[in-house]
């Protein structure tokens, strides 16, 4: 039986270690018809004939839109809850341009908004209509031409209300360095552009304007064949993203905030990826950092490296995005609220006691995070104070965590005594301070002198110097024996 006993003790170790439950993923799929689940749904063709979604609350209904040009153009409704086709909107005296229609937006205020695209706006309009609700017909409130041809309506953004005349319209020209800034002064019955000019340069094509809010706004810029950028709202590039967040095959995007984060999710398209990027900005698009990839949609052609996002904000912290990738589907994924922890460690007494060298041992952070193994979370002191940190992100509030602190040291790890340390994390960013083994005091040998003054003794005869003995005794010494025994040298 004495072989066994390793292995059964390995076994206990293993099990007080992975005692917690798994932590919850970064998104979900709360529903996706698509060519890889084997679902795409009929309203979906493989001819590069829907390109554009918007999303919006119009009459009071949240609705999702489609622009579909499988047979004739057309606006599909679409039920958010489930992705089932509706209705359509009304199509009453839609003409002109490459596609009649090709995106379609929703206004703050529920007003819907689709364009066409026009590959020449110097001889075929630009234009974009209007729907006051599902059932209204459309209105046109842009019919725009320019003296260069460009290339208009790959993908517009709408931001703001007709009501308070905050609505803004953008779209950008293909493979140019022009982005136009549609603005009104009459409630949205029709818009004056603005034109900026990118200080870059040219773009790629189907490129994507996202603002950060309304008016005169910094926007986020993409374009296939270029990085994601960020520009200034005359167009002077501030920050780049690096490929290795986002490559450049990638086009549409969505813009929101939460509880003080800020977050791009971007479409990526092609070989593999037919699929969404979750990106936190909120330390500069040059800093983004990469949260989550969605599995692809599917394997069919999309060569124009068309599709769309939209953002609903849920009321309960959440936040859903849909996405759709030409030809092989659509879907709604949620994105939970999530809690960013660091980590600080006092290695202070340790270091006191020897039992941690800075110079040559390296201390660890291991849980149910990471399968309780590994060397990846190194905590580091960069300041040099014995205060070791390591920040960990992007975690699902109200998940609960297990760690340990471990040490490195001459190949040996010294994991802290049991039981586990446990967190149940909380939304945003959040500090937590620890002594390793929760040691926090010094400890030190102290030798103390008692003198006791005997002379009144001596005088009432209570003590004679020649023949007794003073001794001390306490806790010290078991308040037993003559050992401690007190003299008068002089």
């Amino acid at each position: 039986m004495k072989k066994y006993l390793p292995i059964i003790l390995a076994l206990l170790i293993s099990a007080n270690l992975i005692q917690s439950q798994t932590l919850s993923p970064r998104f979900s799929v709360v529903w996706e018809k698509s060519q890889a689940t084997g679902t795409l749904p009929s309203y979906i063709g493989t001819g590069n004939t829907e390109r554009g979604i918007g999303y919006g609350v119009v009459g009071g209904q949240e609705k999702l839109f489609l622009v579909s040009r499988q047979g004739f153009a057309r606006v599909m409704v679409l039920n958010p809850v489930t992705g089932d086709p509706e209705t359509f909107l009304d199509t009453t005296g839609i003409t002109g341009g490459t596609f009649v229609l090709n995106d379609v937006e929703v206004s703050a205020d529920g007003k819907i908004f689709a364009c066409n695209l026009t590959t020449n706006s110097q001889t075929t309009a630009f234009k974009v209509y209007r729907w006051d609700n599902l059932s209204s017909q459309p209105q046109v409130v842009i019919n725009f031409t320019t003296s260069t041809a460009y290339r208009l309506g790959d993908m517009i953004t709408v931001v703001g209300s007709t009501a308070d005349n905050s609505i803004v319209i953008y779209a950008a020209a293909g493979t140019n360095n022009k982005v136009f800034r549609f603005k009104t002064t009459n409630n949205g019955a029709s818009f004056t552009p603005d034109e900026i000019t990118l200080s870059d340069g040219a773009q790629g094509t189907v490129p994507c304007v996202m603002p950060v809010t309304t008016g005169n706004s910094p926007f986020y810029f993409n374009s296939a064949g270029r990085n994601v950028k960020y520009y200034d709202a005359n167009g002077t590039l501030i920050s780049t993203l690096s490929g290795a967040i986002v490559a450049t095959g990638s086009t549409a995007m969505a813009y929101f905030e939460r509880t003080g984060k800020k977050y791009l999710a971007v479409f990526n398209y092609g070989g593999g990826n037919e699929n969404l990027r979750l990106v936190d900005v909120t330390n500069g698009l040059e800093n983004g950092a990469l949260i989550f990839t969605t599995s692809s949609l599917g394997t069919n052609s999309n060569a124009n490296g068309t599709g769309d996002i939209e953002v609903r904000m849920n009321n309960d912290g959440t936040t859903d995005l849909f996405l759709l990738g030409t030809n092989n589907g659509i879907a709604r994924y949620r994105v939970p609220k999530y809690a960013n922890i660091t980590f600080n460690l006092n290695m202070k007494i340790k270091t006191v006691k020897g039992l941690f060298n800075p110079a040559q041992d390296s201390v660890f952070v291991r849980g149910n995070f990471n399968s309780w193994q590994g060397y990846g979370d190194k905590l580091t002191d960069p300041d040099g104070d014995s205060i070791y940190s390591i920040t960990k992100r992007y975690f699902v509030a109200g998940d609960t965590t297990e760690f340990k602190f471990v040490i490195a040291k001459q190949g040996q790890d010294i994991w802290e005594k049991d039981p586990n340390r446990r967190l149940i994390f909380e939304e945003g960013d959040k500090t937590y301070n620890f002594y390793f083994d929760n040691d926090s005091l010094i400890t030190t040998q102290a030798q103390v002198t008692f003198n006791v003054n005997m002379r009144v003794a001596i005088l009432k005869g209570k003590f004679v110097k020649a023949t007794d003995l003073l001794v001390i005794r306490g806790s010290f010494n078991g308040w037993s024996g003559t050992q401690d025994q007190l003299s008068d040298p002089d």
